[in-house]
């Protein structure tokens, strides 16, 4: 290649840089938006399903304490679970505070 031809070269090269990295930052951006979007998606949904065992947890712990300690019988457990989930839609819904519960149970004097 002669000088010539090489300054041609070089000029077109000028000519095309900026529009190739103007694409390659479109496609960059394009890319780490999605990236964030999945990544979110996996946080919530992590969220969601270790909320949901640490609360089948404590249900379980609570049915196995009142029926070991009070003898409370299968009939009464669910009907006190069907009340818990009736709470927690109450607090979901925002009709009722997870503040407003803990006050309740200070004036009433449980200690959590």
């Amino acid at each position: 290649m002669n000088r010539k031809e090489r300054r041609r070269q070089d000029r077109f090269d000028r000519k095309l840089t900026p529009a190739i990295d103007d694409f390659k930052q479109k496609a960059i951006e394009r890319i780490h938006k999605t990236v964030e979007n999945d990544v979110q998606t996996m946080l919530d949904e992590a969220k969601l399903t270790s909320t949901k065992q640490a609360c089948e947890v404590m249900t379980s712990v609570f049915a196995m304490a009142l029926n070991n300690e009070y003898g409370f019988g299968t009939q009464r457990i669910n009907k006190l679970i069907q009340r818990v989930r009736l709470q927690l839609e109450c607090i979901s819904g925002g009709l009722v505070t997870a503040a407003d519960i803990r006050h309740w149970c200070f004036e009433n004097k449980i200690n959590l």
